[in-house]
């Protein structure tokens, strides 16, 4: 009991001291992979760029029922670290990096008289690596470290050969960790957030070419059971997002009219 106080005691003084001074950014969400498929043999690949990175997104039904999912990303930008006047820190200028992958299986069907409304609930994980850099040699703002995730996807919406928009949320598993930092108060440690996003995905255009937009706003578990829950912050940029790209889709979809008397 005395040894757990004392390291909890220790946590609070590094945070007190350090963590404020530059609080790492150690995971930015992906874009969502979200798909209504009509039929076995339907299959779409998504090219994107947002506020969370660029994004290649393949969904393909492998039968009337099932399909799989596959996404690739990657995200760059600059961000500004906090002084600290305790440590002597000047305001520092980082370049955040981050690379993931997601597969995915999931279920989808039609409901609605067959016609236009689409369900569809994915689940899958994946693997990331994230790291920042100081651009003005500052070694004490660096940190890097992978992490995996496990996620729950469901969708709905209304889908024709030209039009999708759908509904989803997805609820994600992280684990982070270990952290490698030049700042002892993260330094070592892993970390373990949940998140909940909703979002909302549009397609439209040609049958085979759509444009694609998705909007989204994250929420993190608020009830993690250590002092630096800060630390898992989706950065501040990325907690809504927004993506736009273009769809192309493969595979011959019915007629507006033919979903209708089916």
């Amino acid at each position: 009991m005395k040894k757990h106080r004392l390291q909890l005691a220790s946590l609070f003084i590094l945070l007190l001291f350090f963590g404020n001074a530059c609080t790492p950014v150690l995971y930015v969400p992906p874009t969502q992979n979200v798909s209504l498929p009509n039929k076995k043999g339907d299959s779409d690949l998504t090219a994107s760029y947002g506020l969370r990175g660029a994004a290649l997104q393949y969904t393909g039904a492998a039968s009337n029922m099932l399909f799989v999912a596959a996404q690739l990303r990657g995200l760059s930008y600059q961000r500004t670290a906090e002084a600290n006047s305790y440590l002597n820190i000047t305001q520092s200028n980082l370049r955040h990096r981050e690379s993931s992958g997601d597969l995915g299986l999931g279920l989808y069907g039609r409901f609605g008289g067959q016609r236009f409304g689409a369900w569809s609930i994915l689940a899958g994980g994946g693997l990331g690596r994230t790291a920042e850099s100081p651009l003005n040699g500052n070694a004490f703002v660096h940190s890097s470290a992978n992490y995996r995730r496990i996620f729950f996807q469901p969708a709905i919406g209304l889908a024709t050969p030209r039009f999708q928009l759908a509904l989803s949320c997805q609820a994600a598993w992280i684990k982070i960790g270990s952290v490698r930092s030049g700042n002892p108060a993260y330094d070592g440690r892993t970390f373990s957030p949940f998140t909940i996003e909703p979002a909302v995905t549009l397609c439209f255009g040609g049958e085979w070419v759509k444009f694609f937009a998705q909007a989204a706003r994250t929420w993190e578990d608020s009830n993690q059971q250590h002092a630096l829950r800060k630390v898992l912050s989706i950065d501040l940029q990325s907690v809504a997002n927004l993506t736009i790209g273009v769809r192309f889709h493969f595979g011959k979809q019915p007629a507006a009219g033919a979903a209708q008397r089916q």
